[in-house]
């Protein structure tokens, strides 16, 4: 032992001292073969330590008296036991021995006389901790699986602590060594044709490591590590096809195997360098070295995507982690080269587009590694967003594959953002960059035939509706929308035009509402876009493709174009307020006919005839109206809500586009509303209402506005008429028709729906409604005593406001 404290007598006696600590962890896990000879050069400081381990692992167990060979026998648990001890008493004094500062002296000099003794310590300690862990794995693996004897805790520990202990020693090794011998040696490694592949992996896992440590700008350190890319670049090389090659299928297959596994780590190697070492300070020359490796590369991923979709025997997770790491490799390097990547643009979208395929099909079956499917995406997506972002004005003839229900629009892609935030943020990355950087007059053409494909079920030849596919572009085209300036407005209207009425037109119930919502921000950008000399000829058009209203119920095509219609004119006016105005007037025609409609279906008995106010009284509140395809009056919601939206706006404005024409246009509005106030509403009526908890008629919905507030309700309209009204002579007929409806002697529902109203107005005009008050005090003083306790309630609230704005008693 005193020798060993002489330097470098210590380095090349650690060399033999890792022979032994090598063999005692083959014959503990149970594997004799022999260790192949380390290839050490004798020096005159060499030290060779020629007693054999099984005379060693004698004297550990037996004591130095009795030097018995144990190898080759089944060891019991008090012989495992001392030879563990002894094993990681070498180990021990090894990595000691590397923390004497001599040792540190030594190896970060440049002497040559020792260099090559150094380098051999430092592979020797490689080759040692891959042999710990092969060692450790194998062992755990039979005592998992139940094919070996049970391993007991004190084992599982030594197991453990090895090989945290032989990296220690790597690591230690590998801080000393100076940079041009440690890149010696793994030039040296990565050279071996029949190198042992855990070694090699673990050399270029070291290499990333140690580059990652080094200053991100030009010096002498950082081209010592360039010069070593066409080295990692040749190992992308390797067959992966297990068809190929010589010997046996099974040879076949593991040598494919292991080529795989290099190839990952040289990428990783690759990527690593690239992205740490490569910054804007570094010349064009400097980093041109990565080009060959992008050309590798493609050729990698195109074999890979080969290999999986016609080799349908092959080893699937290793393809989608070869997939996952030449994708990153791919995104980092595009993001340095730049332009210098564009002929390569053609070679690498393609099998992006496979693997996006490949990973598609892979995520349906059930035994499947999710994980490492949403690994791949992640890749994937990180390398597209790189193209866009580095190259977007070249993706025009590529949009078409891009923008594909099979590819980056896939619902197998889309779902990862609701469990993986940073999945989420890389589809939002991509979106935007798509959206942004591509042209709107390359994007937007590419992407309204996108959605005309997705929604026609007639285009593809499965027949299946991609809708949710058509609003991940519609999304993207709105993006696009509000970032392209004004000059590029002529060149966008027709292609947003087309994709809304695309949208406009589905009629699917599945996916109909959200299509609509996606498409009524797309126009809506477009319109905040728009001069309002140019919104009045875009809203002529849509209601021109509209069309009239027809009063056929089995016409769904045209009840589906009304709801759409009604519902964007309703988005537009909520947003534009006083400015849509004008164009709601060309439009008010059309309201009042879509609410005479619904009159004539909502309020007339069996015959088609109205209901006079004696026979009225008579029907029974169980009494309903039964309506075939009450699909093809959903429209009748949009409506209000687009009335009560205009109405809220004009009030704001002074009142002074309802009462246009002398106020013909308030009286051809109120007409049909106080109507609807006393209708009967079949309760298979479909509305759109919120998700709150409570259970109401469809009456009390459509017509009273619960669960539907921002949905449109006629009580809502009605408030909103009587706001922009503005004076006593239209409030009249107004209040009378709310006080028709609060004394309905038969319907509960009616009278509960009108004395709301009659509260909403009160608190929405206050003070200057109470010239009405006196003709609502006999009804509300019924009211105070009806068995229904809200309608009592709210009546008692009625009387309280009066007071309170008159400050006097109403004695009722």
């Amino acid at each position: 032992l005193d020798l060993m404290q002489l330097v470098p007598c210590m380095v090349s006696a650690t060399s033999s001292l890792l022979r032994y600590i090598r063999e005692l962890l083959f014959s503990l896990s149970g594997n004799e073969e022999s260790t192949e000879q380390m290839d050490l050069d004798a020096t005159d400081t060499f030290v060779s330590l020629s007693v054999p381990c099984s005379e060693l692992m004698g004297i550990a167990v037996n004591g130095p008296s009795e030097k018995t060979d144990i190898s080759g026998k089944q060891h019991t648990d008090q012989v495992r036991r001392s030879l563990m001890l002894f094993t990681t008493n070498l180990i021990t004094f090894v990595r000691d021995g590397l923390m004497n500062p001599n040792i540190g002296r030594l190896m970060k000099s440049r002497d040559e006389k020792y260099a090559k003794l150094c380098l051999n310590l430092w592979q020797d300690l490689m080759q040692l901790h891959a042999d710990a862990l092969s060692c450790r794995s194998e062992i755990l693996q039979q005592a998992n699986s139940g094919a070996g004897r049970e391993v007991s805790d004190w084992e599982r520990t030594f197991w453990d602590a090895a090989p945290t202990a032989t990296q220690d020693c790597v690591d230690r090794v590998q801080r000393l060594l100076p940079t041009p011998h440690f890149l010696v040696s793994i030039t040296s490694l990565l050279q071996e044709k029949d190198g042992d592949v855990a070694l090699q992996r673990r050399a270029l896992r070291l290499l990333g490591e140690r580059a990652s440590e080094i200053d991100p700008l030009p010096s002498a350190k950082a081209s010592l590590f360039l010069e070593t890319v066409p080295d990692l670049t040749n190992l992308l090389g390797g067959n992966i096809s297990c068809k190929n090659g010589e010997g046996t299928d099974q040879d076949k297959s593991q040598q494919a195997r292991r080529n795989i596994v290099l190839q990952q780590a040289a990428l990783m190697a690759i990527e690593q360098l690239a992205g740490h070492l490569c910054g804007e300070s570094f010349s064009s020359e400097e980093i041109s070295v990565f080009v060959p490796s992008v050309s590798k590369i493609c050729t990698l991923m195109a074999e890979a995507t080969d290999q999986s979709s016609n080799d349908h025997d092959g080893d699937e997770d290793a393809m989608r982690q070869l997939l996952s790491s030449a994708a990153l490799s791919a995104a980092t390097l595009i993001s340095i080269l730049k332009v210098r990547c564009l002929p390569f643009l053609p070679k690498l979208i393609k099998p992006l587009l496979s693997a996006l395929c490949f990973a598609n099909k892979s995520s349906t079956k059930d035994d499947v590694d999710h994980a490492a499917i949403n690994i791949l995406y992640r890749a994937i997506v990180r390398c597209f967003v790189a193209i866009v972002e580095t190259l977007p004005q070249f993706l025009s003839p590529y949009l078409d594959a891009i923008l594909s229900p099979d590819t980056l629009l896939s619902q197998a892609i889309r779902e990862c953002v609701k469990d993986d935030s940073n999945m989420a943020a890389l589809i939002k990355r991509f979106d935007e960059g798509l959206a942004t950087k591509v042209p709107p007059r390359l994007l937007l053409p590419a992407a309204s035939e996108v959605v005309t494909r997705c929604l026609d079920d007639n285009g593809n030849n499965e027949g299946n509706v991609y809708w949710r596919e058509a609003i991940a572009v519609i999304g993207i085209i709105t993006i696009s929308i509000r970032s392209c300036s004004r000059t590029d407005l002529p060149s966008v209207i027709v292609k947003v035009m087309s994709v809304a009425m695309s949208s406009f037109s589905y009629s699917k119930l599945d996916g109909r509402f959200e299509l609509l919502d996606a498409a009524n921000k797309a126009l809506l950008s477009l319109v905040m876009k728009m001069s309002e000399a140019q919104l009045r000829p875009l809203y002529s058009r849509l209601r021109e493709w509209r069309g009239d209203l027809v009063k056929d119920e089995d016409d769904n095509e045209s009840s589906i174009r009304r709801f759409s219609f009604w519902s964007m004119t309703a988005v537009l006016c909520k947003e534009l307020r006083g400015i849509f105005l004008p164009c709601m007037s060309s439009v008010v025609g059309d309201i009042v006919q879509e609410l005479e409609l619904a009159v004539s279906k909502f309020c007339t008995d069996s015959s088609g005839r109205m209901k006079s106010a004696r026979k009225r009284r008579r029907v029974s509140e169980e009494e309903s109206i039964n309506i075939e395809n009450l699909e093809s009056w959903r429209p009748i919601q949009p409506v209000l809500l687009c009335l009560e939206t205009a109405l809220k706006a004009d009030a704001h404005e002074g009142g002074e586009w309802i009462r246009a024409e002398d106020s013909q246009r308030y009286h051809k509005i109120l007409k049909p509303l106080s109507k609807l106030l006393l209708s009967r509403i079949p309760e298979s009526f479909p509305l759109i209402k919120d998700g709150s908890n409570g259970k109401f008629s469809a009456y009390e919905m459509l017509i009273g506005g619960k669960l539907t507030l921002e949905y449109g309700n006629v009580g809502g309209c009605m408030t909103a008429l009587s706001a922009a009204a503005g004076n006593e002579q239209l409030w009249k007929p107004l209040n009378h028709a709310i006080l028709t409806a609060c004394g309905h002697e038969t319907r509960t529902e009616v009278r509960r729906v009108g004395i709301s109203a009659l509260l909403s107005v009160l608190r929405t005009l206050g003070e200057e409604y109470m010239i009405l008050l006196p003709e609502c005090l006999p009804v509300l003083s019924e009211l105070l005593e009806d068995r229904d306790e809200g309608i009592a309630r709210m009546a008692k609230e009625c009387v309280q406001l009066g007071e309170d704005l008159l400050g006097e008693n109403l004695a009722l």
